[in-house]
C-alpha cells in the first residue's frame, strides 16, 4: 500500500490497475475510479487533495496486513475457500467421506 501522504491521480490509478488482474468494467476507467475515490472518501479511506487528486487516510497495520494478505491471494489465482490454506468447503448435499 502506499504512504498516508503519497498522493495519486486519478490516470496513475488507473494505469496500477490494469497491471492488476482488475476488471474496471465497460465504459471510461477514469470514471470508474473516480466513482470508486468518492466511495472510498466518504468511507474514510482516501482523502481528497484535488481535482483528479486522492492520497491514502491513515490505515492500522492490521488492516493494512488484511488487504495485502486480500492482494496475494487474488494474485494467486486460488479459489477463495483455499487462499488461506483452509481446505475446500464442502457443497451442500455432499455427504462426508
Amino acid at each position: 500500500m502506499e504512504e498516508p501522504t503519497h498522493e495519486l491521480t486519478v490516470a496513475e490509478l488507473v494505469r496500477r490497475l490494469r497491471r492488476e488482474p482488475v476488471d474496471l468494467g465497460p465504459g471510461r476507467a477514469s470514471k470508474v475510479v473516480s466513482d470508486a475515490m468518492r466511495a472510498n472518501i466518504s468511507g474514510g479511506r482516501v482523502t481528497r487533495l484535488g481535482r483528479g487528486r486522492y492520497a491514502l487516510a491513515p490505515i492500522p497495520d492490521t488492516t493494512r496486513r488484511r488487504m495485502r494478505r486480500r492482494v496475494l491471494g487474488i494474485r494467486s489465482g486460488l479459489p477463495l475457500d483455499q487462499r488461506d490454506g483452509r481446505a475446500p468447503r464442502p457443497e451442500p448435499g455432499d455427504v462426508a467421506a
